[in-house]
């Protein structure tokens, strides 16, 4: 077939060549000794005590964890319910149970937790809309605790690694974040691989995290960092899960 003149061929229509980047493994590495001001024999910089929140304090070669989040875990242990029950609930039926927990995050211990399951009955039927515009309003007014970050990178880490637990029951408090408000906090920030604090939330991830057999919504945030920028923590410190919620309709 003839081309008319200044049509595409198919030298001008390749795709130009694409350069290949080779990133480090990220590998735990040896303890890194800092100086009395804080420097290290990697970097000329003074090294930086970053803080971690739940679950964080891991230090690789090229990244430190920042904080754990495993929402249906951290919801159900919170509300003592077992995975069964947040499983039978539906695709939208943890969103739910969230803005029922949201309503009445004033209340503390048994009474919260009964408050919330009444709260839950009353508000089954809410359209999809009115569910997502009320909870996106009441998760911004969560205020963000001194160690979440403005960006990290998010890494899913799938299901529950206990895949052995029994699902009648309801579960122990997660490893990082317990409090089930500001677990959905920072899931709503999640953009992907990206967290981003001050991103309006989305709802995505909060409305089918179960699975069909597995709970999931298992994250983990980390920062990276150049060797020696960094002191490795000791120990993960205990950070309070405590969620003060601004003024919220």
């Amino acid at each position: 077939m003839r081309s008319e003149p200044g049509a595409p061929t198919l030298a001008n229509m390749s795709a130009p060549p694409r350069s290949t980047v080779m990133l480090p493994r990220l590998v735990a590495g040896a303890p890194i000794e800092h100086d009395a001001a804080g420097g290290s024999a990697r970097s000329h910089h003074p090294a930086l005590d970053v803080p971690v929140g739940p679950g964080g304090g891991r230090l690789l070669s090229q990244a430190l964890c920042l904080a754990r989040v495993e929402l249906p875990t951290a919801f159900c242990a919170d509300l003592r319910l077992s995975y069964g029950a947040l499983m039978q609930m539906g695709p939208c039926g943890l969103a739910l149970a969230l803005l029922a927990v949201s309503r009445h995050s004033s209340e503390t211990g048994p009474a919260r937790s009964c408050a919330a399951r009444v709260e839950l009955g009353r508000i089954a039927g809410m359209p999809a809309s009115e569910l997502a515009c009320e909870l996106s309003v009441r998760l911004l007014a969560i205020e963000w605790p001194a160690w979440v970050p403005r960006i990290a990178v998010a890494m899913p880490l799938g299901s529950d690694p206990d895949c052995g637990v029994d699902r009648r029951r309801p579960p122990d408090p997660p490893r990082g974040i317990t409090c089930a408000l500001l677990a959905a906090r920072v899931v709503a920030a999640l953009r992907g691989p990206v967290f981003m604090r001050d991103a309006a939330p989305a709802l995505g991830y909060l409305l089918d995290p179960i699975g069909s057999t597995k709970p999931s919504g298992t994250w983990e945030l980390w920062l990276p960092v150049r060797p020696g920028t960094v002191r490795p923590p000791a120990t993960a410190p205990l950070m309070s899960n405590h969620v003060t919620n601004r003024e919220a309709p």
